[in-house]
């Protein structure tokens, strides 16, 4: 399923592929899509598929909202785990 996804992305009209880091600092690969008002950012694990988070970032000023161009303007980062027991800490993938 992850695969056909970004296959999928591959083949959306603007999207391009580039190396990323999430807000963790974790490598990835991020499927960018860029308009006239923001560049959003969908960033994967290319060694197994998984979500890592997203960004988007202001490509022209706001002054309207206090926002530059080039402003993150929303970023996060999603970490799954596995747990033995019912409230214990997971385990990071």
């Amino acid at each position: 399923m992850r695969e056909a996804l970004c296959a999928a992305l591959r083949l959306v009209p603007g999207v391009t592929v580039e190396a990323a880091r999430d807000v963790s600092g974790r490598e990835g690969v991020a499927f960018v899509h860029d308009d006239e008002v923001r560049r959003s950012e969908l960033i994967i694990n290319p060694g197994d598929g998984c979500f890592l988070g997203e960004r988007e970032v202001a490509n022209r000023a706001m002054p309207e909202h206090g926002v530059a161009a080039g402003t993150t303007t929303s970023e996060t980062a999603l970490t799954t785990g596995l747990a033995d027991d019912l409230g214990a800490p997971p385990e990071p993938r």
